[in-house]
């Protein structure tokens, strides 16, 4: 497979992965789970704090975070990207409106992500997530 086969694949990929994500921010998780590595690997520092290792607990805090969502529009703008034949990564700014569980208002979202994906057979699977808010420079 060619530098330039391996790179188109993995930004297919990244499009199904802004679905999921979309998918995630109006309450389904099940997009997310089905493009995450389901072994003992995965870890993730989630965007409400804390940090999660191997399938089980990661699938459990998809699972309790996207639940906290109802309604949303967000978008991710990649900074970096980086992608071999064997894994890839990208940073980027999570950004949009997120209308929480039981509110009526929408608020604004801004995460700044790093993730970290590998290929098992012929798909790319996420096996890291760092998720946390976008906050001003402190100076």
């Amino acid at each position: 497979m060619t530098t330039y086969t391996i790179e188109k694949e993995f930004h297919e990929f990244l499009a199904r992965r802004q679905e999921a994500t979309t998918a995630f921010f109006n309450g389904d998780a099940e997009p997310w789970k089905a493009q995450a590595t389901h072994t003992e690997e995965i870890t993730m520092f989630g965007g409400y704090g804390g940090s999660e290792q191997g399938w089980e607990a990661v699938e459990d805090r998809y699972t309790w975070a996207s639940a906290r969502n109802a309604e949303g529009a967000v978008r991710s703008e990649i900074i970096a990207c980086h992608v071999t034949a064997a894994m890839a990564y990208t940073v980027a700014i999570e950004r949009g409106d997120v209308r929480p569980a039981g509110e009526e208002q929408f608020a604004p979202k801004a995460l700044r992500v790093t993730e970290i994906f590998r290929r098992e057979g012929t798909d790319w699977k996420l096996i890291h997530r760092h998720a946390d808010p976008l906050v001003t420079v402190q100076r």
